[in-house]
């Protein structure tokens, strides 16, 4: 496996920007033997950074790929698990086809397209292990494209099956912790005309499921007891990653479709609290793409829309929680539309392009910055992910590789990229134990982990700028000098 560290130049497109986002590092993986691999989404736990995604395989189906990285962006493994699949709906920023559990297991679902279209769901150790792999066949083609895990560590996967019937029904399946099957329910809206399919599973705080289709929106119990459902009298196929279904905190219910381009709001009853289109102002035609809340559960919605003269525009909208509009704003490219949608721990809003466009607005609908990777490749994203710290991660692919990046309000840069006075020195390096420190600043905090990001040595140096330490362990770690807002990183070998 080969695995190249890039810098992306990141360039603000507006003059009038209060701040930008910083890149911390950026994983180029060349997965090995693996053609035009590219990263479709992307969790985070305990520092680690799990990206689950495919390369080609027979056209036009995939090869399923995970990646595990550390806190630093140096890739720790990579997975590559069957053949042949087809990999949820591949449009960025919809379904959730990778999760993890409070021990770092990994979960992912994929179809199976060798044996017929069978779903797969698999469990993986920290380590890369498998520590179990379960197959669901109805007897027909059967599709996996939504999982989400329960309190108790129960695995929910939502797709479709082909069961007796005219048309495919959406098929929502449960697992235990060690992959054994608890449930299976068929849901069929009655429609003939089109497939059920379940595109989104969510799983409220006390574990309720809510499935999202074209159909409409179900709600299950956390025994597979269907509680209601929501039918919309008339549907279609249209664009899968416009189907979305978000909880916000009072554990109220937001569904949208592309479908007439809908925003409905449930009670946990089932009652139809509001219901709300994405209608941009002077725009012939609007496509909703996605959906989100914040702290005081105002809903966020983003879409593409069309002007007279042909042209493309991101749209941003802020909703009440009665769904009446509180503001808009329009970014004019018509070379990017929204591929994900998140909204960070103060409210600020943070929308990703299918180019590696990054838009900042705050609460108040302000843009505080627009940013694009500026790259020789042509660029692919997929996935927007936010930390508790409000770091942002993305994911997709640059030229035939994934690409995998970190970003912060907060500079960190690897002390080669210093000035000769400011650079911060290890020697010897490699080193069979011993390392010498030398260090900027003053008052400096001195923070050294270890390959898995665990910390080792945390103190602050209140004199001097320089220290030794011993590392007992032969091993890869990381030394980071961190000064105000600021923060250095080397890396040091010992034999």
């Amino acid at each position: 496996m080969k695995m190249k560290k890039i810098v992306l130049l990141m360039v603000v497109l507006t003059t009038n920007c209060i701040a930008q986002p910083f890149v911390n590092w950026s994983n180029n993986n060349d997965v090995e033997n693996f053609v035009q691999p590219i990263g479709e989404d992307i969790v985070l736990k305990d520092s680690f950074i799990y990206v689950a995604g495919s390369c080609n395989g027979v056209n036009p189906f995939y090869n399923f790929i995970i990646v595990r990285l550390n806190n630093f962006g140096d890739t720790i493994w990579t997975k590559k698990l069957l053949n042949n699949v087809h990999v949820g709906t591949v449009n960025g920023g919809g379904d959730q086809m990778i999760t993890c559990d409070e021990l770092g297991n990994v979960y992912v679902c994929f179809t199976e397209v060798n044996t017929g279209f069978d779903i797969v769901v698999v469990k993986i150790n920290k380590i890369g292990e498998i520590i179990w792999f379960t197959t669901f066949d109805s007897g027909g083609m059967d599709q996996a494209n939504s999982l989400s895990l329960d309190n108790s560590g129960g695995v929910i996967v939502t797709g479709s099956g082909d069961f007796e019937g005219t048309n495919i029904d959406c098929l929502t399946i449960k697992y235990d912790t060690n992959g054994n099957e608890l449930w299976h329910s068929i849901f069929d809206s009655g429609n003939t005309s089109w497939d059920d399919e379940g595109l989104e599973i969510k799983v409220s705080e006390n574990d309720n499921i809510y499935v999202a289709g074209f159909f409409g929106l179900l709600k299950y119990d956390i025994n597979g007891q269907l509680l209601w459902s929501d039918v919309n009298l008339t549907f279609a196929q249209a664009n899968e990653s416009s189907v979305h279904v978000i909880i916000d905190s009072d554990l109220n219910v937001f569904y949208t479709s592309p479908i007439g381009n809908i925003i409905k709001k449930y009670d946990t009853q089932g009652n139809l609290l509001y219901n709300s289109t994405f209608v941009a102002a002077d725009y012939i035609s609007n496509d909703l793409r996605f959906i989100a809340h914040d702290s005081e559960n105002n809903i966020i919605t983003t879409g593409w829309c069309k002007k007279p003269n042909n042209n493309y525009d991101i749209v941003v909208q802020k909703l009440n929680s009665n769904l009446n509009l509180i503001w808009q704003k329009e970014y004019f490219n018509n070379n990017e539309y929204p591929n994900d949608l998140a909204v960070d721990n103060n409210d600020n809003i943070h929308v990703l392009g299918r180019k590696y466009l990054l838009l900042n607005y705050s609460s108040n609908g302000e843009l505080i910055w627009d940013s694009i990777f500026l790259v020789n490749e042509n660029p692919v994203c997929r996935e927007l992910y936010l930390d508790l710290n409000n770091n942002i991660y993305v994911t997709g692919s640059i030229g035939i590789k994934i690409l995998t990046v970190k970003l912060s309000e907060n500079y960190i840069a690897n002390s080669k990229e210093l000035s000769e006075d400011i650079k911060m020195q290890l020697s010897p390096n490699p080193t069979t134990g011993k390392v010498k420190i030398v260090f900027p600043f003053n008052n400096s905090k001195i923070l050294i982990q270890n390959y898995l990001s665990q910390i080792i040595y945390d103190e602050t140096m209140h004199s001097g700028k320089k220290m030794e330490i011993n590392v007992e362990k032969s091993g890869v770690y990381f030394v980071s000098i961190i000064e105000e807002n600021k923060r250095w990183i080397e890396k040091v070998v010992v034999e």
